[in-house]
């Protein structure tokens, strides 16, 4: 009796071992192939790159991002993509490198090697997505308050959407240029505060909606350092009373950061 035990014993302890070592392997595999975002429009050369790192593919209007997929943009090239956890949208600008990756918990991070995103499009209320850069990790909400474009960066997006078939989009650039033109009337709330409080300064983070005629609903204080509320219901009608261009599509929500120092 005893000799058949050590083979059966052997013959378990094999099996163990590789079942320890090939589930971890397929678990990843199947984690790699679901797919979490997809390209809403590209402009120029746009690469999508597999957790191998052996292929690379043009994205196009419609192609699937995979977990763990690499995104590259060339020169004079965007990408604006939509997370399907959460339906935000991001636009990667030119020669930008980023990994997306969604942990199990249903979280989406997005790493930047290289290179610059703008979110465009929150998503769903209360979602929640990490951008990584330089070593920081921030949320969404605040790497749009830390991560203000140049002008330069603006000039070329700009540059890159004239070049679209589509005239009825409204770009996150264009929102902020017609904002950044509301300057004067944002400062005007503030110099109201400083009258009261001159030691007062901070960020404040405003999100708010877009119909396609160009009206504007829900503008809410997403982020404050201010919380006085004559003056945060100053800046809400700035924004209320800004009228943008007509655009086709869904609603758009979006944010604008102010900084008042």
């Amino acid at each position: 009796m005893k000799s058949w035990l050590v083979p059966g014993f052997i013959t378990v302890g094999i099996f163990l071992i590789l079942t320890a070592l090939l589930v971890p392997n397929r678990e990843i595999s199947f984690n790699s192939q679901k797919n979490i975002a997809v390209v809403v429009e590209s402009q120029g050369q746009v690469l999508l790159q597999g957790l191998d790192q052996t292929d690379s593919a043009v994205a196009k209007k419609n192609s699937q991002i995979k977990n763990f997929d690499q995104i590259q943009t060339k020169l004079q090239s965007s990408v604006l993509i939509q997370i399907k956890k959460n339906k935000a949208e991001i636009r990667i600008s030119e020669n930008t490198d980023l990994l997306l990756e969604e942990s199990t918990d249903g979280t989406v991070t997005i790493t930047i090697k290289s290179g610059d995103l703008t979110v465009e499009n929150f998503g769903e209320k209360n979602s929640l997505f990490w951008i990584k850069k330089e070593g920081r990790q921030l949320s969404a909400l605040d790497y749009s308050i830390t991560n203000r474009p140049d002008e330069n960066n603006l000039k070329t997006r700009n540059t890159l959407k004239l070049n679209s078939t589509d005239k009825n989009i409204l770009t996150q650039s264009k929102i902020e240029e017609i904002l950044n033109l509301k300057k004067n009337d944002f400062f005007r709330c503030y110099g109201q505060l400083i009258q009261k409080e001159e030691q007062a300064y901070g960020q404040i983070l405003l999100s708010f909606e877009i119909l396609p005629t160009g009206k504007v609903l829900n503008v809410t204080v997403a982020k404050t350092d201010l919380n006085q509320n004559y003056f945060l219901s100053c800046l809400k009608e700035v924004v209320l009373r800004t009228a943008f261009p007509m655009f086709s599509g869904k609603n758009i929500t979006t944010v604008f950061p102010l900084k008042f120092e």
